[in-house]
């Protein structure tokens, strides 16, 4: 089965526009290319409120998210570095801006995930013909 490896996040923010970059290195085994499985490829980022004076919700951020299909038959080599660019405005990425007043201000915390799920190919057979009558 395929697996996500080295999951790296940068963001850039300049002028109100922010570039969140994530990339990952696509791990796959023999028989993700023999049998040509294919994965859904879910990219996310949301913001974390884990620590003090958080909500507790990571709730995703806003244009932050990108799916697509992954074909194992024509993936190799460089491919395998996978590459997704979000531009985003700097507002989106503020996932700390509906929280409740603080005397320490809260600082933004942006986290990517990667989800790959196993497509399975329906399999359809057909019988051999009766003829009847």
């Amino acid at each position: 089965m395929a697996a996500v490896a080295d999951l790296q996040l940068r963001i850039v923010e300049n002028q109100g526009n922010a570039a969140a970059l994530v990339s990952y290195e696509l791990v796959s085994t023999q028989e993700d290319a023999l049998e040509k499985r294919q994965y859904r490829e879910l990219i996310e980022l949301f913001g974390v409120d884990e620590g003090a004076g958080e909500d507790g919700l990571n709730e995703l951020i806003p244009g932050g998210s990108s799916e697509t299909t992954l074909n194992f038959e024509s993936i190799s080599g460089p491919d395998r570095k996978r590459i997704q660019l979000f531009a985003l405005p700097t507002t989106a990425i503020d996932e700390d801006r509906n929280a409740a007043p603080s005397v320490v201000p809260l600082t933004d915390e942006i986290r990517a995930r990667v989800t790959l799920t196993h497509i399975i190919q329906p399999v359809s057979v057909s019988s051999n013909v009766v003829r009847r009558g």
